[in-house]
């Protein structure tokens, strides 16, 4: 089923929901293996390939505590744990798909690599 919505995810211009989210930098809740960020480059069923990606193993946002407000607001780089980034990543289990604003993405992007203590 086709649903309405724009590139933003609101009601809109007509968007296949297999497609929503391609090309663009989304957090990504798996199933299993946790929660990821990266631009999505395809999707299929409830796999997502995603490019420059990166594991969002602990993190903490600076308003609220959803992944929703990660994906508005970021991350605060002191309170989070992030590894490096991959240049590719197929995240098996999808169960969300976010899109994310400018700030959230760079906030991700730039957040230091976490290092084992």
């Amino acid at each position: 089923m086709t649903k309405q919505l724009s590139k933003d995810g609101m009601e809109g211009n007509e968007t296949n929901i297999k497609t929503w989210g391609i090309g663009r930098y989304c957090i990504i809740r798996s199933e299993y293996a946790g929660v990821h960020a990266g631009i999505v480059i395809s999707r299929q069923g409830n796999e997502a390939l995603i490019k420059d990606a990166r594991r969002l193993w602990y993190w903490k946002t600076p308003k609220s505590i959803s992944l929703s407000a990660v994906a508005l607001d970021g991350i605060v780089h002191e309170a989070s744990t992030i590894p490096e980034t991959i240049p590719e990543h197929l995240v098996i289990g999808v169960v969300e798909v976010i899109p994310t604003t400018k700030l959230a993405e760079d906030t991700i992007r730039t957040a230091p690599i976490a290092q084992q203590e």
